[in-house]
């Protein structure tokens, strides 16, 4: 703002604070002064206005002095026609005293707040990294303890995991058959593996691919195989057609019967002690352990022998058998007119794999005498 601007404004202040003074006390002896005074300090106003506009000076606002109300307290203003006042003093208070005001000047420009000089950024220093080691594994992912039902996530710390969608089957592919049920079977024995059973509509299978389940395969619509030791094997056949869809299907062998018999006892005797013992009237006992190792085998005892007695006379040969799961017994009785003739008496058992006994025994009549010839003791696993 130039000092003509400010000088016209404080014209303008002045002349009406002082006109509405006059016009309070005086009773309007001085208003044309005052008047004067504003149009005179309006009319300077209005020059400095245009002139800063000529001249392209960018006006510059400063706060205007608030307009006195009526009520306040406004400097006296001395009257000029008072003979009493001295024509030096009259002169020099012609006009209110203005305030003092910092000498009016253009604006000066804000002094520039000192910048930094701009330097290329510093680089960041560069984070301490170690060195990459040979086959270094990475960090292991925390992963949540298997509880006892693994197939449900634990609700405290997982949500559920959606159901995976079920793989749709391909209408086309083949149908493949490889049997039903568990079939059972013995060591080494030849099975006859099928899959004459399986179909394609419409079309014909071109591959029989046999997997089963002991480290071997063959290819065939019809193929044999025997397994060479006791257990369960899975036998899997996939079909295949002519545009490479397969189908799939299983045979359960359970493998758990010896090839041939196992013996655990085989005895000939031509009489009790290695010769005849007419004079026999109590009891003789035969007895040995053994073990069954196959789960589906048969535990078998089979005796036979000759016995002699007098018409009226009775012998009894007894079988037993007894183990886990199994307490079998069996007797043959010989009377006087079988005397001499082979009797035979066989009993068996399937029981569980584990320790058995088998017993065998001699009985003869207290009142007539028996005696054993031609004793042959067979035990056997199959």
């Amino acid at each position: 703002m130039t000092a003509l601007k400010i000088i016209a404004i404080l014209g303008i202040v002045i002349g009406a604070v002082s006109l509405v003074v006059d016009f309070k006390k005086s009773g309007k002896k001085n208003i044309g002064v005052f008047i004067a005074l504003i149009i005179t300090s309006a009319a300077l106003l209005a020059i400095s206005i245009v002139a800063e506009g000529k001249l392209g000076v960018k006006p510059v606002q400063q706060p205007v002095a608030p307009i006195v109300q009526d009520d306040a307290e406004v400097p006296a203003v001395l009257d000029l026609s008072d003979p009493s006042i001295p024509d030096d003093e009259a002169a020099g208070n012609t006009a209110q005293p203005e305030q003092p005001v910092a000498e009016p000047t253009e604006k000066p420009a804000e002094p520039e707040q000192p910048v930094a000089e701009p330097t290329e950024k510093p680089a960041e220093p560069e984070q301490p990294v170690a060195e990459p080691t040979e086959n270094a594994a990475e960090p292991e992912q925390p992963v949540a303890e298997p509880t006892e039902n693994a197939a449900e996530p634990n609700q405290d710390t997982q949500t559920a995991p959606a159901d995976e969608p079920a793989l749709e089957e391909d209408p086309l592919a083949p149908t493949a058959d490889a049997g039903k049920g568990i079939d059972e079977a013995r060591v080494n024995e030849k099975i006859v593996f099928s899959g004459t059973k399986s179909k394609k509509k419409k079309a014909s299978l071109k591959t029989f691919l046999w997997d089963f389940g002991d480290g071997t395969t063959a290819t065939g619509k019809e193929v044999t195989h025997a397994y060479s030791a006791p257990g369960m094997y899975i036998a899997t056949l996939t079909v295949m057609d002519k545009d490479d869809r397969f189908g799939v299907a299983t045979r359960i062998i359970n493998v758990n019967r010896p090839e041939n018999k196992v013996r655990f006892v085989h005895q000939k005797l031509d009489g009790l002690n290695g010769e005849s013992e007419p004079d026999l009237t109590g009891s003789k006992t035969l007895t040995g352990k053994t073990t069954k190792a196959f789960e589906a085998s048969q535990m078998v005892l089979d005796v036979s022998a000759k016995a002699h007695t007098a018409s009226h006379g009775q012998c009894e040969l007894v079988v037993k058998l007894t183990g886990p799961g199994c307490e079998e017994e069996n007797t043959k009785t010989v009377d006087g007119k079988a005397s001499g003739t082979e009797s035979s008496v066989k009993t068996s058992c399937k029981g569980e794999v584990g320790e058995y006994t088998w017993t065998v025994m001699l009985v003869g009549s207290k009142k007539y005498p028996c005696s054993w010839t031609d004793i042959k003791v067979d035990g056997y696993e199959y």
